[in-house]
């Protein structure tokens, strides 16, 4: 490494501070949701911020937990990579460990804890090895897959092929719904699925964040799927990761 790029990674900051947004819920849904101690403390309830809407015998009331920021540490490894690439990946990871201390500690209403490689990489290790129960809407659901459909409708420039992918989507991408929608079920045409989630996600993210917060858990859920394919087929994960 020259003394410039040298001089360039120790400049590069590995914080990033990231926004947590969260939707609206009715009264009985987050009160079902919480335990008894939470719904008795004003401190933990200061927290959410109350929604009406309607009024008389129409009248709905909704809490919404409060939007606020905190700071993520990228890996070290970022900033020694080549300028022309490290910002992008910089980007991806953040959105990455952004999902994951979302789903590990702040959906959990917990402090902000590790996050480093290692301790990801266990978490995801734990979830693949058990059976996970994926906690969504069917709205959600069906959001995810209406807005992946025009995603690749758009990205190809071929509404078929959108419509033959959310149909792969809403059939959750099992074998027999990517052979019937997608093509063979082989190792390249599996990737090619992952790295189109993938740019869906990426672009959801930057650019439709109120749909980025309601479709995570559909996204985190098909490439679960996408990934046990690939290791239950004994394919080479070496290139896919």
């Amino acid at each position: 490494m020259t003394t410039e790029q040298t001089q360039a990674a120790a400049s590069f900051s590995l914080v990033r501070t990231v926004p947590f947004n969260f939707k609206k819920v009715k009264e009985a849904d987050l009160l079902d949701s919480l335990e008894d101690h939470q719904k008795s403390s004003s401190d933990f309830m200061s927290q959410f911020e109350v929604i009406t809407e309607g009024s008389g015998d129409n009248l709905t009331k909704y809490y919404k937990r409060k939007s606020f920021t905190e700071k993520i540490t990228l890996p070290a490894f970022v900033a020694e990579l080549p300028e022309d690439i490290r910002e992008t990946v910089a980007n991806i990871l953040e959105r990455e460990l952004q999902q994951f201390v979302k789903s590990q500690y702040v959906d959990n209403y917990q402090p902000i804890g590790a996050h480093d490689l290692k301790t990801y990489q266990a978490v995801l290790s734990s979830r693949s090895s058990r059976s996970v129960s994926w906690d969504y809407t069917q709205e959600q659901f069906q959001l995810a897959i209406d807005s992946l459909r025009k995603f690749i409708a758009s990205a190809t420039g071929n509404s078929e092929v959108g419509e033959r992918f959310a149909n792969a989507a809403a059939q959750k991408f099992t074998r027999s719904a990517i052979q019937r929608n997608l093509g063979n079920f082989e190792e390249n045409l599996l990737k090619k699925v992952v790295a189109r989630l993938t740019n869906w996600a990426e672009y959801v993210a930057e650019h439709e964040a109120t749909t980025a917060d309601e479709v995570t858990v559909i996204f985190d859920m098909w490439m679960t799927t996408l990934d046990k394919h690939l290791k239950a087929d004994v394919l080479d994960i070496a290139s896919y990761l």
